[in-house]
């Protein structure tokens, strides 16, 4: 069971909420408008799913909900009665293992801060769930609510593909990186944040990038 590790004041008589939390149930007295990001980080202190726009426009919040994308902030503690949450935490099924994702980000260099990562990787992991083996433009439209001001995208889109690969059972290590045509056509919701969409940015980025070479550093814009 699942327990607050900092609990916040909570007003007598509030509705106790039941949910599953990264395979743990779980039940809280919460006021039901109260944001399940501010549960997540304040009282349980499960602080890898990270606060951003708040406005639901930078995915820096995301967690699985019965395993689709949600925006933590925009999430109240009543629509998760009964339901299944998964963080970043828990997206490996605990222990030390690493999900496919996890992985394929650190081989890939697909991070630089890292403050968008755990968004980045509950998205992938939910695209990767419901089609193992995504195109690119698939790949695209499922991080397109997802903002990064590092990266340039392309460590980003590599990690996905490696990943898809790991699924596969292959390595992953000689993909080909693909010249992706600019995004004029492709199904990417524009996004603003003081950032340019995944699209976008991506379209510039892959260009630069010769065949099998991935991102290692901070720095670099692939």
């Amino acid at each position: 069971m699942i327990e607050r590790t900092n609990p916040v004041p909570v007003p007598e008589g509030a509705a106790v909420c039941s949910f599953t939390l990264n395979g743990e149930p779980v039940s809280l007295p919460v006021p039901p408008s109260r944001r399940l990001i501010d549960v997540l980080r304040l009282d349980l202190g499960l602080t890898g799913t990270k606060i951003g726009c708040e406005i639901g426009r930078c995915g820096a919040c995301m967690v699985l909900l019965d395993g689709q994308p949600v925006n933590a902030c925009l999430t109240m503690m009543y629509q998760i009665e009964g339901r299944r949450v998964t963080t970043i935490e828990g997206i490996a099924g605990g222990g030390d293992a690493l999900h496919a994702v996890q992985r394929a980000f650190l081989e890939e260099g697909g991070f630089q801060c890292g403050y968008c990562t755990p968004g980045m990787i509950i998205s992938a992991a939910a695209l990767l769930a419901e089609r193992p083996d995504p195109t690119d433009d698939e790949i695209i439209e499922a991080l397109s609510g997802n903002l990064c001001r590092c990266t340039g995208y392309g460590g980003i889109l590599r990690a996905v593909r490696r990943a898809a690969a790991i699924g596969r059972g292959a390595d992953g290590r000689n993909l080909p990186i693909r010249q992706l045509r600019t995004c004029a056509g492709v199904p990417v919701r524009a996004r603003e944040a003081g950032g340019q969409s995944f699209g976008a940015h991506l379209a510039e980025a892959e260009t630069n990038v010769p065949p099998g070479q991935g991102g290692t550093g901070a720095g670099d814009r692939s």
